[in-house]
């Protein structure tokens, strides 16, 4: 039996073998609220379901499409096609039990984060001066090796920097409307870590925190001369980011037409391409991809979305862009009940988080932005980015039980920047 046989069939008996799994879940989760003293109403209930279940559908098709673009790969690296897919399952499991866990957690533990949690990573992402603790790989310094482990302190960035947001928005001396105390306090601590993640270099991360912090500010109220020039600088800042940095052009080049590189930079996303096309409407069936069959480089990482295009077909895709859609949903529906504001960004911010990151990987796998090696949340192969969304999504669920409203109450900011909202229906 052949290897791409072989694998079609586990692939389908997992399926299966995930579904009876899937149908448990909730029987499980019961008995721990129960335990866990909490009281939910319908629209708690319901914006709980419109997390977890995205949450778990996306992660088990990483399992299935991680196992489905990496088995020929591991056969050629270890002998085993189910290489990755064990330390994805791996880490899927500790991420299952972290969830259920945080169920036992006091929302005031969020608020002991912020500080600590973007000192620690600071001190893991300064390390990257230290010769040996970030081996060079593809021409990046991105993964920390301390003891035989390796990771990348960058994911944990992500829902550090959010934290600090959250904690520098809602502190009652910040200004929205005053540029040394509104502006200023955020863009110091972005730029720390800024200066941090382009050292390795890790341009994709540092926009995309931009992007975030950009975001978060437009909501808490800030005004739009500040979003002017905020935006103005982060442009200027990226053309110089281009300019210093020979690959970045010329992967802006490959950008505008990857096919007058085809055997060079412009490979890869062609393969995409192929991979999507070869896909059409129903797609080529699980397990039956060729561009994973050493064409497109690296189908279970970055590019896992041009497997599943091809595999699951346009179906398959909307499929998945409509789970994030329901996330992300949740996300700005479960802040607009928050009446605290460390809650409210919070979840504005980690929804931004996952609803940017989502765009720009799915953006760069389609075509419509340069090469960049963001991973697509949940789905990507790889235990930093898996374990960084966990912590996001928990931090959901917990703003989620704060307040068990049916009707969220209206939110706006005063000149102050501090949240004001009408009072809440109880019903």
């Amino acid at each position: 039996m052949d290897v791409q046989h072989k694998e079609s069939l586990v692939v389908g008996g997992f399926v299966s073998w995930l579904t009876n799994l899937w149908q448990h879940i909730f029987t499980l989760m019961s008995p721990i609220r129960k335990k866990s003293n909490l009281s939910y109403d319908a629209t708690t209930k319901e914006l709980e379901t419109l997390v977890v279940v995205p949450v778990v559908l996306l992660t088990l098709m990483s399992l299935i499409f991680v196992y489905s673009s990496s088995a020929m790969k591991g056969v050629y690296l270890a002998s085993s096609s189910e290489m990755f897919l064990k330390k994805q399952l791996l880490i899927s499991a500790a991420c299952a039990i972290y969830l259920i866990s945080c169920l036992f957690l006091k929302d005031t533990f969020w608020k002991t984060l912020p500080l600590i949690s973007y000192l620690v990573v600071g001190f893991l992402l300064a390390l990257v001066f230290v010769p040996g603790l970030y081996p060079e790989i593809g021409g990046a310094k991105r993964w920390l090796r301390i003891a035989g482990v390796q990771f990348q302190p960058s994911e944990l960035a992500k829902i550090s920097l959010v934290l600090l947001l959250a904690k520098i928005l809602s502190a009652p001396h910040f200004r929205s409307h005053k540029f040394i105390e509104g502006v200023v306090p955020v863009a110091l601590f972005f730029m720390i870590y800024a200066v941090l993640l382009l050292s390795q270099p890790d341009f994709g991360t540092t926009v995309l925190c931009a992007g975030v912090c950009t975001g978060v500010l437009t909501i808490a109220g800030i005004p739009k001369r500040f979003i002017c020039g905020i935006i103005g600088t982060g442009l200027l800042g990226m053309i110089m980011m281009i300019i210093v940095a020979p690959y970045r052009w010329s992967r802006l080049i490959v950008f505008v037409d990857p096919w007058k590189q085809l055997h060079g930079g412009g490979f890869q996303i062609i393969q995409s391409y192929l991979g999507f096309q070869n896909g059409s409407l129903l797609g080529e069936g699980l397990g039956e991809s060729k561009q994973k069959l050493f064409f497109l480089p690296e189908p279970h990482t970055d590019f896992i979305l041009a497997v599943i295009g091809e595999e699951l077909g346009f179906i398959g895709v909307m499929f998945i862009v409509m789970s994030y859609g329901a996330l992300i949903f949740a996300g700005f529906r479960i802040s607009q009940k928050q009446q605290d504001g460390f809650w409210y960004y919070l979840c504005v911010g980690i929804t931004l988080m996952l609803s940017f990151q989502t765009i720009m990987n799915m953006g760069v796998v389609m075509g419509m932005l340069p090469t960049k090696g963001i991973p697509l949340p949940f789905i990507s192969n790889g235990a930093s980015s898996l374990m960084a969304y966990t912590i996001m999504i928990s931090a959901l669920l917990m703003a989620n039980r704060r307040y068990p409203l049916k009707n969220p109450p209206h939110i706006s900011c005063d000149r102050a920047g501090h949240l004001v909202r009408s009072p809440p229906p109880y019903e």
